[in-house]
């Protein structure tokens, strides 16, 4: 993390500190742009600050590699429903950090409408199991190191182990 130290001439031309804001920054884009407006708000120079600490950025190389093409992402979201959706990964980039993925079809066992629900199991068997379009996205890490995609602000997707999709997942349309 990055701080900014305040330190002015005295009348004697000498620099004195002047104390550091509290404010704690992660890049330096960030502090750069605090600082040209407290610069222009206030008339300080650039001689008057002095930065401390290190950048901060989220590491993402943990992801490259994780996710392979033909690897199957599920992901699970709802309040009062339960809604799944699975993605197949078509592409994925050199570097690693970046894949394109194709949501899958569903097949179900029962009515997503009935009280107590249905089982869901992703198509990646059939000829036309593609439900839409390959779509961009950037590999993540958890906190457990383990790679997931963000597909929206509610929906993010994670690997699937293909000996659980045998037992499909629950999934409920009714609120």
């Amino acid at each position: 993390m990055l701080s900014l130290e305040l330190w002015t001439k005295n009348s004697q031309g000498e620099r004195t500190y002047q104390g550091t804001y509290r404010r704690t920054w992660k890049t330096m884009r960030g502090l750069e742009n605090f600082r040209q407006k407290v610069m222009d708000y206030n008339g300080y120079t650039l001689e008057d600050f002095k930065i401390k600490g290190e950048e901060s950025r989220k590491d993402n190389t943990k992801a490259v590699g994780t996710l392979k093409v033909g690897d199957v992402l599920h992901s699970v979201y709802g309040y009062d429903m339960i809604l799944n959706s699975y993605y197949e990964v078509v592409k994925v980039s050199p570097s690693g950090k970046t894949v394109q993925i194709r949501p899958l079809r569903k097949n179900y066992d029962g009515s997503p409408n009935d009280i107590a629900g249905c089982t869901v199991y992703p198509d990646v068997t059939s000829e036309n199991r593609f439900a839409g379009k390959p779509d961009s996205h950037r590999v993540l890490v958890d906190n457990d190191g383990e790679p997931y995609v963000k597909i929206s602000t509610y929906e993010y997707a994670h690997p699937m182990d293909m000996k659980e999709a045998v037992y499909g997942s629950m999934e409920d349309h009714n609120d």
